[in-house]
């Protein structure tokens, strides 16, 4: 009786560990973390300028639409011309400008991997012809004050930009005005719109940032 006892025990502590020890470690393992999925959001910055003469569009109302026609959101240029829109899910969107006595805008921009940090948009008065272009009768004080040489390449960086529509070989006028003028912040401007009419939009953004 007493060998059939002992044999029992000896059979039974071995499977007593193995189970407390089990228990142990269920008890001690910490419960998986639950993961929340990354949603990306993306910015769209751009510029709002007048088309006669180039000069920032101040304090105008900019409305971010979907797609559906759904608004999104509204916001105000700066004294700059600029206006940004940010934390927007990827997809497509309409910024709309509607000004008393200028033609309304509408812009349709896509972001699904990057944002849009370069858009550039100008107001035109109905009577202005299609093809205006910045470079109109106004000239600023700044571009009058410009070196003979420096504003001889203005005048063709912006003659290729938006008479010509050649993006490509104004950033090379452009570039050379910059080297010219370098307090003339206007070159890298004008740059950066180049760079963005050519898709190129890191460079855009360097330029205009």
């Amino acid at each position: 009786m007493e060998c059939r006892h002992a044999r029992f025990l000896v059979g039974f502590l071995p499977m007593a560990v193995l189970l407390s020890s089990g228990s142990c470690w269920a008890q001690s393992t910490p419960p998986r973390p639950t993961t929340t999925p990354v949603v990306r959001t993306f910015n769209i910055r751009g510029t709002l300028r007048l088309a006669i003469d180039n000069r920032a569009a101040e304090m105008i109302r900019v409305n971010l639409k979907k797609y559906t026609g759904e608004v999104v959101s509204t916001t105000f240029t700066r004294s700059n011309g600029e206006f940004e829109f940010t934390s927007l899910h990827g997809g497509t969107y309409l910024i709309t400008v509607v000004e008393e006595g200028f033609e309304p805008i509408e812009e349709r921009i896509e972001i699904f991997t990057a944002s849009r940090p370069a858009v550039l948009l100008f107001l035109r008065r109905p009577t202005e012809p299609v093809g205006t272009a910045p470079d109109g009768p106004s000239v600023s004080a700044r571009e009058l004050a410009l070196p003979s040489k420096a504003a001889g390449e203005l005048r063709k960086g912006k003659e290729e930009l938006f008479a010509k529509g050649n993006p490509e070989e104004s950033v090379k006028h452009f570039a050379k005005l910059a080297e010219l003028a370098p307090d003339f912040y206007e070159a890298h401007y004008y740059m950066g719109f180049a760079y963005a009419r050519l898709g190129r939009v890191a460079e855009a953004e360097t330029q205009l940032l």
